[in-house]
């Protein structure tokens, strides 16, 4: 149980702890939906897990099908386990995929990722 006293409204832990901010969870909310919406979401949802599985999180996890999963998981691993692990040739595996405005998208939606899952275990948070 997480040791915020929580008194917001929500479906979940998590909702009810980020319902002490609507302002900022109203916010959050409507950008984390834009890149739901800019990338494929099954490769976002294995990258999402495979960040969460590194952080230690229990959750399903599937192998990379595709040579554009592999080139983002890659990217992902490296990207949570440390950004300057990350070198040109991982940007550019990731190229041969992704379009760079999908780059983007994809870095703010791992660092999105990577930030909410240390959000959640700090916090103490079931998403």
């Amino acid at each position: 149980m997480t040791w915020l006293v929580m008194t917001g409204s929500g479906e979940t832990d998590f909702e009810r702890v980020f319902n002490l901010r609507p302002d900022l969870h109203e916010a959050f909310g409507e950008f984390e939906a834009q890149l739901w919406r800019s990338l494929d979401h099954d490769l976002l949802e294995l990258c999402r897990s495979r960040i969460e599985k590194m952080h230690g999180v229990d959750v399903p996890e599937r192998s990379a099908a595709t040579p554009c999963e592999i080139a983002c998981l890659a990217f992902t691993e490296k990207f949570a386990a440390g950004v300057h692990c990350i070198s040109d040739e991982d940007v550019a595996a990731m190229a041969n995929h992704l379009s760079p405005p999908e780059i983007v998208a994809m870095c703010e939606a791992l660092a999105i990722f990577d930030g909410m899952t240390r959000f959640r275990l700090l916090l103490d948070v079931a998403a």
